[in-house]
């Protein structure tokens, strides 16, 4: 979590997590951008599949960020 980094005195830590976690949101914007396109152009057939990989996508983000209790 950032929040464990940001507090340690670890630049290097902190710069690795932050740039997982931009590489899962460029991920995930991706795939809504991919599924988008297949929406507007009626592509109904890769739908499936693209909407796998983006649960799998949006899963790992929410691991990342867990709702408050």
């Amino acid at each position: 979590m950032i929040a464990s980094v940001v507090t340690s005195t670890n630049p290097t830590g902190l710069t690795q997590t932050l740039e997982t976690e931009v590489t899962a949101v460029r991920r995930f914007v991706g795939l809504l951008e991919r599924e988008q396109s297949m929406l507007i152009k009626g592509d109904i057939d890769g739908l499936l599949e693209l909407l796998r990989d983006a649960q799998r996508a949006l899963l790992e983000l929410a691991e990342r960020y867990p709702a408050d209790p």
